[in-house]
């Protein structure tokens, strides 16, 4: 059972990624800064978008195949662990720098 339910959370967690990742790249929705700050991600300039859509897709993909060979008890799986674990570390900074954008805008705004 236990291993029925980390699947289950590898493939949701993975397709969140995915939504959200095209949501990023089509620029629909917005940017929380903080909870009353906000802004549109078609005001965040397109490089850091595309960026940051790119690691939310890679990882995505990453954890969707995560959960495709977490079924299976191999250490296989281990390969595919790390290689999630790495991407989210890429996602992490790439996300630091939408930040730094997002509230570059913001300080704009208020200004």
């Amino acid at each position: 059972m236990a291993v029925v339910a980390g699947t289950l959370a590898y493939a949701l967690l993975g397709l969140a990624c995915l939504a959200t990742g095209v949501k990023t790249r089509r620029g629909t929705g917005e940017y929380a800064i903080t909870r009353k700050v906000k802004v549109s991600y078609e005001e965040l300039p397109p490089r850091e978008r595309v960026r940051t859509s790119n690691a939310l897709l890679a990882l995505g993909a990453a954890l969707l195949v995560c959960a495709t060979y977490s079924l299976v008890p191999d250490p296989v799986i281990a390969v595919f662990f790390l290689t999630a674990v790495t991407l989210f570390a890429v996602y992490a900074v790439v996300q630091r720098d939408l930040r730094r954008a997002a509230q570059d805008i913001a300080r704009t705004r208020a200004d």
